[in-house]
């Protein structure tokens, strides 16, 4: 869902899950998020859900109050999960035992949280994904801008929309690169790293990823 800033993205996301709920295809849900705004989703849960929730916001340490949602299980509860916790601590032990045992929807929001391969944050994300029944990724970019940032983005949906197993691979057949000097090593021999120059075969890109993506621009919807 890639709806650009004010156009209803958690409002969307929100009604798509109790459609799905209320289809029977899913009985829970986790959202990473920015930790700035966890308690705006439980806000947004409050206001614009049709279905009672039941919803728990992970934090730190507090992991005794994570422990007793996990056990206490409620139909149609929700983990609000602040996705720099992905990247230390244990809020990934937590969420994997949330999911084991239920039909979940992982919702990643500002989902360029996670375009950058190999991280752990990225890693962890995307591996827990693979625990979800269904994915949604939300954001305000669009999708035509820095494409070597979509590819984690999609991973974490479904690997096989894209089609490569390598962010390499991906960048070779999308991307234009060059070999730039970024400095010398101890020996005074140049350091040089592939640099992202521009793009190719882009049509074929967005063929892959239109089927499953909506995009919406303020100048589309309002007036």
């Amino acid at each position: 869902i890639f709806y650009e800033q004010g156009l209803g993205k958690t409002y969307t996301t929100i009604n798509l899950a109790c459609a799905w709920r209320m289809s029977n295809l899913i009985d829970a849900v986790v959202v990473f998020c920015p930790s700035s705004i966890k308690l705006v989703w439980s806000d947004e849960l409050g206001t614009h859900s049709p279905l009672p929730t039941q919803v728990h916001t992970l934090t730190s340490g507090k992991y005794g109050a994570a422990t007793k949602f996990i056990d206490n299980k409620t139909d149609f509860q929700w983990m609000i999960v602040g996705v720099e916790g992905m990247s230390q601590g244990n809020a990934a032990d937590y969420v994997e035992k949330f999911c084991l045992g239920r039909r979940v929807l992982m919702v990643v929001d500002e989902s360029s949280r996670i375009k950058t391969p190999n991280k752990i944050r990225t890693d962890k994300i995307i591996s827990l994904g693979k625990l979800a029944k269904k994915r949604v990724i939300l954001s305000g970019t669009s999708v035509t801008q820095g494409i070597e940032d979509l590819y984690t983005q999609y991973k974490f949906i479904d690997k096989n929309i894209i089609g490569y197993d390598s962010y390499y691979s991906f960048r070779a057949q999308y991307c234009v690169t060059m070999n730039m000097t970024v400095g010398y090593d101890d020996r005074g021999n140049e350091k040089t790293v592939q640099k992202i120059i521009g793009y190719k075969n882009e049509d074929e890109l967005m063929r892959l990823i239109r089927p499953v993506t909506e995009r919406v621009e303020k100048a589309d919807a309002l007036d």
